[in-house]
């Protein structure tokens, strides 16, 4: 009857809890409110070689009748990071029988759009995602192309809000009724 409630009581939390630890943890920058920004579109030439579902939902590519001189530039770069322990010693290791982690793996992905005037930034919208998973002998978790696709949609999203949230600043250099602090030159 001890036995068991040390199982119950002791063990059985602590295997659980090993096997909670092989969820993968996400990092979002910036981070925004909780309330969801106004839908917007913004019509605009782009700049842009990678798969449409990873451009922000907002940009409504144009294309420029002449050459434009307000453009707008997207592009993300993802980085990975994995560690794996020596796996000739992980028969011999007997935490492992608890939920020992075995390896890790992580991503950072980072996403920038900006707004070109004659080549020159004027304006830019960045956000940044950190994922970072365990893995055990009782789990793997997510595989790096899930986590870089789940990472690529949540910089994407991010920026889509911060678009929209300047919306009325952007529409009006995108316009070119207002110039832009890049664009004085220094007195």
């Amino acid at each position: 009857m001890c036995m068991h409630r040390l199982y119950v009581f002791g063990l059985g939390p602590l295997l659980l809890g090993c096997l909670a630890a092989c969820e993968t943890q996400v990092t979002l920058t910036p981070t925004l409110s909780a309330q969801a920004p106004p839908a917007c579109v913004i019509a605009a030439p782009l700049s842009y070689d990678g798969q449409p579902a990873y451009l922000p939902q907002v940009i409504s590519a144009q294309p420029a009748a002449e050459p434009a001189t307000t453009v707008l530039r997207y592009s993300y770069d993802a980085q990975y990071n994995a560690k794996q322990q020596i796996t000739a010693l992980q028969p011999l290791n007997p935490l492992l029988i608890v939920g020992f982690p075995t390896g890790s793996n992580a991503i950072t992905v980072s996403g920038l759009l900006e707004v070109l005037r004659d080549g020159k930034p004027v304006r830019a919208y960045a956000a940044a995602c950190a994922l970072k998973r365990t893995s055990t002998v009782f789990s793997e978790g997510e595989t790096l192309t899930a986590m870089r696709r789940r990472a690529l949609f949540l910089v994407r999203d991010n920026i889509s809000a911060q678009v929209c949230r300047d919306q009325q600043g952007l529409r009006a250099l995108l316009a070119g009724d207002r110039p832009s602090i890049a664009d004085k030159q220094p007195q």
